[in-house]
């Protein structure tokens, strides 16, 4: 029996052990990183050259924000001067030559026009022959209309010096043309420092 028992004995053996295929993988993927460093150390200096070559970026330029605010109105006008190039013999002294002026547009355009006016031509304007019988200096004291009829004051300035009918009469034509160019003016009465003009009289 003894003996039986020894043969129907099996050995024993160890166990094997499994393989653990992660360490390896391990292994391979520390094998890669030094070609990932050089690619990404590759793109980046492409990329600098890239840029530097290139010049730089320009700017982004972006649209302007639409303005709540209304654009300024621009108003179109005529002031009236002599020219020596169109009537060189000055037979008529009241024929006068308009002149275009622009300005923002105003309630007040008709004593912006006397002024423009009172101001003389531009040196662009005298070059080609414009020229005015007001005196420099002359200022408006008052402009009123009403009923069709526009009262203008002027400074004492306005009649210093003026001799003769003809140049009366040039400066009349030029006052009254640059106002009567307005709708509503269908006369223009003129007083210096607040009384009838002497030296201006028609």
């Amino acid at each position: 029996m003894a003996a039986k028992r020894k043969t129907s004995r099996k050995k024993r053996t160890a166990p094997r052990r499994k393989s653990r295929p992660h360490k390896r993988l391990k292994s391979k993927g520390r094998r890669w990183w030094p070609l990932i460093l050089v690619l990404i150390l590759a793109i980046a200096v492409g990329a600098y050259w890239y840029l530097s070559t290139r010049g730089p970026i320009p700017p982004l330029e972006l649209p302007p924000l639409p303005s709540s605010e209304t654009p300024a109105q621009s108003a179109s006008f005529e002031v009236f001067f002599g020219n020596s190039e169109e009537d060189p013999e000055s037979e008529d002294c009241s024929v006068v030559y308009p002149v275009e002026r622009m300005a923002k547009e105003t309630s007040a355009v008709a004593r912006l026009a006397l002024e423009e006016l009172l101001a003389g031509p531009t040196p662009e304007e005298r070059a080609l022959g414009y020229y005015t019988s007001i005196n420099p200096g002359v200022t408006i004291r008052h402009l009123a209309v009403s009923g069709g009829e526009a009262v203008v004051d002027l400074s004492r300035e306005v009649e210093t010096g003026v001799a003769g009918s003809c140049q009366v009469e040039a400066i009349r034509a030029q006052l009254e043309r640059t106002l009567m160019q307005f709708d509503g003016i269908r006369n223009v009465s003129l007083t210096v420092d607040g009384e009838a003009p002497v030296a201006l009289q028609p």
